[in-house]
């Protein structure tokens, strides 16, 4: 048997609860939702609200699969939003509700400002048209713009 003069760590992404692994590709993937530091014993954490954390990913560099590496793998898509902590997939971020927009990696939805309206699933709020305005907050559809009256 070859053996190391030093320990070899599992790497970012993975995790090992026991002793006496002989090999990197014995290092445990992180688990859907959570995320796994370098030499992790333990999954570190619940992956953050507006993010997701998946498993079963290339590391890029070999064939290893891994989990997540960090808090914040990937954000929630615009016009989506997570406000609780451990999502796995892209299907655990909820859609942007009517009268809110939603930028990428949303955990709150923000509410459509004065002079926009923002429809269901809105990434961002859209303006309303020329000749129109909106003096509330939090408008649902471009209906809602107020036409100007005429010479103002």
């Amino acid at each position: 048997m070859i053996g190391t003069e030093e320990e070899i760590p599992c790497p970012v992404g993975t995790f090992n609860p026991d002793n006496g692994l002989t090999a990197v590709t014995e290092c445990r993937p992180c688990t859907a939702g959570k995320y796994c530091l370098e030499k992790s014993i333990i999954e570190t954490g619940p992956c953050d609200k507006g993010f997701y954390c998946p498993t079963n990913i290339t590391n890029g560099v070999s064939s290893l699969r891994i989990g997540s590496f960090g808090p914040k793998q990937v954000p929630c898509p615009k016009a989506s939003f997570r406000n609780e902590t451990g999502a796995r997939t892209e299907e655990d971020c909820y859609a942007c509700p009517v009268g809110y927009y939603c930028p990428e990696g949303t955990f709150e939805p923000i509410i459509c400002p004065l002079g926009f309206y923002c429809p269901p699933n809105s990434g961002d709020p859209q303006p309303c048209p020329i000749g129109h305005f909106n003096n509330r907050s939090g408008i649902h559809f471009v209906e809602n713009c107020t036409s100007c009256t005429p010479g103002w």
